[in-house]
């Protein structure tokens, strides 16, 4: 499966909602259905100054990236381009927003509506492992130092680990590519456009538009356009088997 995320969809689903904090906006980028095992979504919070996410977690593995603003996560300090790695059921937070507000990205190969507040719902919790990453983007590249590279460069964000965990940004010249890590075994990958074009066959996606590689996709060609590229890749581990299970009775109950 490939999938796209895009500009237009986010500008057609962007809404205000509340929070237990507080008003927020949320818009989909990526749309892929609601399959309980490989749907893959995105979206976008935008999180107004000093709105607080209290703790909580989710039943799948997901990423986010912030990308505009400032804030905190726990004791991580958050802003352009930080990435953050939560596994199922692991509880993170609370996550809050500056003064100037703070936008990210939540990304999952499995589509899940809500959140589970702690303490109240930790009687939900599964045991299992429970992991968190999260790296910084040391730099963001310009247009012109895009032109100008005559090389790829790739910065690690969070080390690859044995179980596929990875996420790097990769720095391409202008109409040059590079055929990214095989996705076999992992959970997933997604790129996503920071600076300059990713071309894939007719589509030109630019900045913060997203592309989805399942895990049975031969390894994905990156091609950058002729302005270069900046793109980040974030590739995801298997949920472990005690959280798929906990995931599938909990889809069964609910279609029973």
């Amino acid at each position: 499966m490939i999938r796209f995320g895009t500009h237009e969809l986010w500008q057609r689903t962007r809404r205000e909602l509340m929070a237990p904090t507080g008003a927020f906006h949320k818009g989909e980028w990526m749309d892929s259905g609601d399959d309980p095992d490989l749907s893959p979504a995105v979206f976008l919070i935008e999180m107004g100054p000093q709105l607080v996410a209290n703790p909580h977690f989710h039943r799948n593995n997901q990423f986010q990236v912030f990308l505009k603003g400032s804030g905190s996560i726990g004791v991580h300090e958050l802003g352009p381009v930080t990435v953050h790695y939560a596994g199922a059921y692991t509880g993170y937070g609370p996550l809050k927003a500056s003064d100037e507000g703070l936008w990210y990205f939540t990304m999952r190969p499995v589509l899940e509506a809500g959140a589970q507040y702690l303490p109240e719902s930790r009687d939900q919790v599964v045991k299992g492992p429970k992991r968190q990453a999260t790296g910084e983007v040391s730099r963001r590249a310009n247009t012109d130092e895009l032109k100008s590279l005559g090389d790829l460069a790739t910065e690690t964000v969070i080390a690859a680990a044995d179980d596929k965990l990875a996420a790097s940004v990769t720095r391409v010249p202008p109409d040059r590519s590079f055929v990214a890590g095989d996705p076999a075994g992992s959970g997933g990958q997604f790129f996503v456009v920071l600076s300059g074009e990713m071309l894939v066959g007719e589509r030109r996606l630019h900045e913060w538009e997203q592309v989805f590689v399942s895990a049975d996709e031969k390894p994905f060609e990156v091609q950058a356009g002729a302005e270069g590229l900046e793109v980040l890749f974030l590739q995801f581990p298997l949920k472990a088997p005690e959280y798929e299970e906990a995931w599938a009775q909990l889809h069964a109950q609910a279609q029973s």
